[in-house]
């Protein structure tokens, strides 16, 4: 728990320090979060099981030049949430399973803006995302039993990759203080770490609302005077 508390915090400094040298845009994002597993074993293709959960953290936008005012990156420190209940009957007969997996979730979007109104606009954005496994915990039982039977505390670096990298799509209306998200990050990365299963690719949907500190100043001109 204090290795997450250091790495949440580290990365909201570096962050919030990044904000006051260059950024055009800045806020928090939070929202919810719907991760589908793809899984196999050897060859043997399993369930698509979902996961739920939610995602909070500081986000930022830089411009790209001066000469291209509604292109811009935009990056984020967001601490995630994923859990759900599923069963592993295709790879152990009779059993289920439950999974809990805490991630820092650390996109970097190519974004282009387009001013719909004088208090709105229109982002479009695509980019990769690193998604960085903090810690979690997966308990296994028998259909039969209402205990837990195998449990892992420390499914990163056993079972899962410490880091996989995702690739996302997705747009956002904004108007005024508040931005309304949708995107969708498709595994580049295999997220199992040579074990049981051999394949573990996690797909995101999230959902979230922006919080900007500071309204953006759109360049739409005014022709009439």
């Amino acid at each position: 728990m204090r290795n997450l508390i250091k790495i949440v915090v580290a990365l909201f400094i570096v962050v919030t320090v990044s904000t006051s040298l260059s950024a055009q845009h800045w806020g928090i994002d939070g929202g919810y979060t719907l991760t589908g597993i793809q899984q196999s074993d050897k060859g043997t293709s399993g369930d698509f099981n979902l996961l739920s959960g939610a995602y909070l953290g500081p986000q930022v936008e830089f411009n790209l030049c001066k000469s291209l005012p509604a292109y811009s990156i935009t990056t984020a420190a967001l601490f995630e949430a994923r859990a759900g209940r599923y069963n592993i009957d295709w790879e152990k007969e009779g059993w289920t399973a439950s999974r809990v997996l805490y991630y820092t979730v650390v996109p970097v979007h190519f974004t282009y803006h387009k001013v719909l109104t004088p208090n709105s606009n229109l982002l479009l954005f695509a980019g990769p995302t690193a998604n960085v496994g903090i810690m979690g915990y997966t308990n296994e039982h028998n259909y039969l039993e209402t205990t837990t039977q195998n449990k892992d505390k420390s499914p990163f670096g056993d079972v899962l990759n410490k880091v996989d990298v995702s690739f996302g799509v997705g747009a956002e209306w904004e108007y005024a203080h508040f931005g309304f998200k949708l995107n969708y990050d498709f595994p580049i990365t295999n997220s199992a770490k040579d074990s049981d299963p051999t394949t573990y690719r996690q797909h995101n949907l999230r959902m979230g609302i922006i919080y900007n500190f500071k309204v953006r100043k759109n360049t739409a001109k005014t022709e009439k005077k």
